[in-house]
């Protein structure tokens, strides 16, 4: 079987469809990826053979970096009219490119794995007529997304209109929102997610499936000689990692994170990621780190403080570790609520409300909460006794199968 894997966005988007990638080339299929410029190099590292798709790019002078930043900074734009559609107009612009790289590539392929927040995939197989399975990593009910709930219709109609005006262009009928549940597979959806998590609803058809997280577990990967030391001189630190949140100012925030760490006692590690975390002189006590795999780093941890976004949060679960939420935009504050109904963390705390003292209060409270801490261990135990990416690839498997058959 010949694959096209495509993502577009954060390291939550990539992380797992390589997870993903790796177990169908394990399985003897041949594997391509079609994800952003950014993530070549290690795709290759890994040996895929990669596509890169177009980057958005700026509109009226503001890049799509900028665009986020300002929704952290001020919630509000992602209600507001003016700037979602600077949003979409700005995401708008890389459909065409995306769209013909992705159509080229399936000439020679037997099937496109699509993430479902990524139209294209499916306008393509309605154009090409090549097999489509979607995936989300995100949570939906039956009938809506849970991320609509947090106050975005204007979200859902300025993306709506970018991504339909694109598919008139195509001849292809206007979807109510393409984004999300309109994104989806009519042969077969995959959610990663835990079932454990997140119960399956009872009203999704049978070809939804929710058959675990797609960890990415990189097994050649080995911890400098700072990091180890780092940890292995003191009790187990504070992690705290915010992926590729961006930050106008990431130096006044590291230094709210560097005061409350100051405040609670603890030691703490900062992940860098692409927000630009942990660039100032900081304490002895704190170590800032690049790149280190979520499955090493957070077992070490006391507790994690992240953003919630879907990954994080389920590496923090898998690692049996308690967490503090700090959503920030988009989907997080479902997962960061999801996290505190399971009693896998405290209260979320909303960036834009976030203090030093605030931050340090919640830090030593779930550090020192043993029910939180037991309700995440036993959860994290159930997350690890799925094999989501090994029941994925053999869902993806058997619809081909069935498909070769019907030819």
């Amino acid at each position: 079987m010949r694959a096209i894997l495509t993502s577009f966005g954060s390291g939550g988007n990539t992380q797992p469809v390589l997870a993903l990638a790796l177990r169908l080339r394990k399985q003897g299929h041949h594997v391509t990826l079609a994800m952003q410029p950014k993530d070549v190099s290690r795709s290759k590292r890994m040996g895929f053979e990669f596509i890169p798709l177009q980057e958005a790019v700026s509109v009226n002078g503001k890049p799509q970096r900028d665009l986020l930043a300002e929704m952290v900074q001020d919630p509000s734009k992602f209600r507001s009219l003016e700037h979602m559609n600077t949003v979409g107009e700005n995401q708008a612009s890389a459909m065409p490119e995306i769209f013909k790289r992705l159509s080229a590539a399936t000439r020679e392929a037997d099937v496109l794995v699509s993430m479902a927040n990524m139209p294209v995939g499916r306008m393509v197989h309605e154009i090409t007529g090549i097999p489509f399975i979607a995936f989300h990593t995100f949570y939906l009910t039956g009938s809506e997304s849970e991320l609509g709930k947090e106050g975005t219709p204007v979200f859902r109609e300025i993306t709506s209109m970018y991504v339909n005006r694109f598919r008139e262009e195509l001849g292809l009928p206007p979807l109510n929102d393409p984004m999300t549940r309109n994104g989806d597979s009519p042969d077969l959806t995959l959610f990663a997610i835990s079932r454990h998590v997140v119960p399956r609803p009872e009203n999704w058809p049978p070809h939804y499936h929710m058959p675990g997280y797609f960890f990415l577990d990189e097994d050649n990967w080995e911890p400098d000689s700072a990091l180890v030391s780092f940890i292995e001189s003191g009790a187990p630190p504070v992690v705290i990692s915010f992926g590729s949140i961006p930050y106008h100012d990431p130096d006044a925030v590291t230094e709210l994170l560097v005061e409350a760490i100051r405040l609670s006692g603890h030691r703490a590690i900062i992940q860098k990621g692409n927000s630009g975390l942990g660039r100032k002189t900081l304490s002895r006590d704190i170590l800032a780190v690049d790149y280190v795999p979520h499955s090493w780093l957070f077992q070490r941890a006391s507790c994690v403080v992240h953003h919630a976004g879907s990954g994080t949060t389920a590496a923090a679960i898998r690692a049996g570790v308690p967490s503090v939420c700090i959503p920030h935009l988009f989907d997080q504050p479902v997962w960061a609520r999801l996290a505190h109904g399971l009693g896998c963390a405290g209260e979320p705390i909303r960036f834009s409300q976030l203090s030093p003292e605030l931050l340090s209060s919640a830090i030593v409270d779930e550090i020192n909460n043993s029910d939180h801490r037991k309700a995440v261990a036993a959860l994290g135990e159930k997350v690890r006794s799925e094999r989501g990416v090994e029941r994925a690839c053999q869902l993806i498997e058997e619809l081909m199968e069935k498909k070769t058959s019907e030819m």
